[in-house]
């Protein structure tokens, strides 16, 4: 599962993006992986997000883009169901 969501307002000059994964990693046998930055510029953050199992994951994505959906993100790619 990957997903991307995007965030322009030109009034305020807001062009952010999100992208999140769940998916196994060296550390943790599943986590989600996030990251974000401005769109066009070349400094982004990530975060990994250690969860106990798949599922686990897959509600902690749900749980995130739910809240960045409330903030005015809109999904670009990507599905929850993937």
């Amino acid at each position: 599962m990957m997903i991307v969501l995007i965030r322009q307002d030109p009034a305020n000059n807001v062009n952010r993006w999100y992208a999140m994964s769940a998916q196994a990693t060296l550390f943790a046998p599943h986590a989600v992986l996030c990251g974000w930055g401005r769109r066009g510029s070349a400094f982004t953050r990530w975060r990994i997000i250690p969860a106990e199992s798949r599922a686990q994951a897959d509600r902690l994505a749900a749980k995130i883009v739910a809240a960045k959906k409330k903030k005015g993100y809109q999904i670009l790619y990507g599905d929850l169901d993937a």
